[in-house]
């Protein structure tokens, strides 16, 4: 689809929204005053660094105490001025996290995001799906869930509150398709390291921080009974002893969990299945099969903050300073969602 079609259909949307446009110029508002305290501050001590090094080329003792005195005095009132000024600024209203937070609620009111989401939808290609398009919104915000490597505990009781991820629904071929884009793992690993310098142990702490981004597919079962449940395809092993297809290409990518004397293997398997698969060659791939319904995993990890995917329609807001800025953005999420969609798509629609 063409980009800038979808860009018009954003600002259709969003321009007809008083509240989310008055959010979005008291952002770039914000930003300027941001600015303006910055240029302030950089002036304050370039000012300071000249007139405390002014003494230096003057000989009067006396006139340098004074100077000295009434300098340390006006420049403490000045820096405690602009310290609390920038301490409210960032902490009322008119500071951008709480522009941010105002304006992640107005982007998902009166389902703007969902009508932008659906004239997407009905704009590609995606099989023979019904154009009835559903979204539900559970949270407007990102969020995280933490591993900090042994510190299961923690990490349970931090992740017990999250909310569900938001959740795009419509059917094909009669049968109804759900699809999320889970909230990423952050984590954190830390190590010691031993290092032997003069005949001493020197210990130093090593930390490594990486994410894991991770979207499902849903896909209701009217197919198989529950004999099924627990089937699943994952990425092609060496020396696999489990049930073999008669097609070089898919074994050679693909693992079913069962063994080779299992009538549901090649049941579950169809021809058409197994000839759709063997085309599809999805780096993000982790694992298809059947739990109550059919479901499709992927997974993908990076070390860049830039490459998280996070829940469907959840912006980044920090990459935000204007109404333009905004488009930007939710063009690129609009097209990277569907893109995941598309690509976990590919491997239910031929099961049926």
């Amino acid at each position: 689809m063409d980009t800038e079609a979808l860009k018009q259909q954003i600002e259709e949307i969003y321009s007809k929204d008083d509240n989310f446009i008055k959010l979005i110029n008291s952002l770039k508002k914000s930003y300027f005053i941001g600015f303006v305290l910055i240029g302030l501050t950089i002036i304050f001590f370039l000012i300071a660094g000249a007139l405390i090094a002014l003494p230096f080329f003057l000989e009067n003792k006396i006139f340098k105490e004074n100077y000295f005195k009434i300098i340390s005095y006006v420049f403490s009132i000045i820096f405690v001025i602009l310290l609390v000024s920038t301490f409210l600024f960032y902490n009322t209203k008119m500071g951008p996290s709480k522009i941010y937070k105002s304006l992640k609620s107005s982007q998902f009111d009166n389902e703007k995001t969902k009508k932008v989401y659906e004239y997407y939808f009905k704009s590609i290609k995606l099989g023979d799906t019904d154009k009835e398009f559903l979204m539900d919104v559970n949270s407007t915000n990102n969020y995280f869930e933490y591993n900090y490597g042994s510190r299961l505990t923690l990490i349970k009781k931090s992740n017990r509150d999250l909310p569900k991820p938001n959740v795009i629904k419509f059917t094909f071929k009669d049968n109804e398709v759900h699809f999320i884009i889970n909230h990423p793992i952050k984590y954190t690993h830390e190590r010691t390291i031993s290092t032997l310098i003069s005949n001493k142990n020197n210990n130093n702490t090593d930390t490594k921080v990486y994410y894991i981004s991770t979207d499902d597919l849903f896909y209701k079962n009217t197919k198989f009974d529950q004999s099924y449940d627990g089937i699943k395809i994952t990425k092609g092993k060496h020396f696999d002893k489990n049930f073999q297809t008669e097609s070089v290409v898919f074994n050679k990518k693909y693992d079913i969990n069962l063994p080779s004397n299992d009538i549901r293997a090649a049941r579950f398997l169809s021809p058409k299945l197994i000839d759709k698969m063997s085309t599809l060659n999805d780096k993000d791939f982790k694992e298809f099969g059947i739990n109550k319904n059919f479901y499709v995993s992927k997974s993908r990890k990076t070390d860049y903050t830039n490459k998280i995917d996070f829940q469907i329609g959840a912006l980044n807001y920090k990459k935000i300073k204007n109404f333009d800025s905004f488009k930007k953005q939710l063009i690129n999420k609009v097209t990277r969602d569907f893109e995941l969609l598309s690509r976990s798509f590919n491997y239910i629609e031929k099961i049926y």
